[in-house]
């Protein structure tokens, strides 16, 4: 499937959840270096995912993705192409979180920074 085609076929998902996707130009004085790509968020009581308008059509997609894999999906019908993009985005996702969790708990046990060590396996 094409990444448009996967987007929306993903954004339109979301949507059928009551989980509407706005995709907007993110603003660098409220996320500096631009590293966040959106997510799914509750803003004002209800869930909504947010896209930064700027990222890559694959990135945009990843954001769609992480967050329907974050939702109940079994109750609507989800195309197996789409399904298997939701798998796949929720692994490298909770791969990222365990990685993240990782480096802080080696920062915590040395009480030194992220600069202090490395984790990419090179024995650093």
């Amino acid at each position: 499937m094409e990444l448009a085609r996967l987007y929306q076929e993903l954004s339109a998902l979301l949507e059928r959840l009551d989980v509407p996707v706005r995709c907007e130009a993110f603003d660098s004085r409220l996320f500096g270096d631009l590293a966040t790509r959106g997510g799914l968020c509750t803003l004002h009581g209800k869930r909504v995912v947010l896209v930064d308008a700027r990222q890559a059509l694959v990135e945009r997609v990843a954001v769609l993705a992480q967050a329907a894999a974050r939702l109940d999906t079994e109750t609507v019908f989800v195309a197996p192409a789409v399904r298997e993009a939701i798998r796949v985005y929720a692994r490298e996702a909770n791969d990222a979180r365990n990685d993240d969790q990782d480096r802080v708990r080696l920062r915590l046990i040395r009480g030194g920074s992220d600069d202090d060590f490395d984790l990419g396996g090179d024995g650093g």
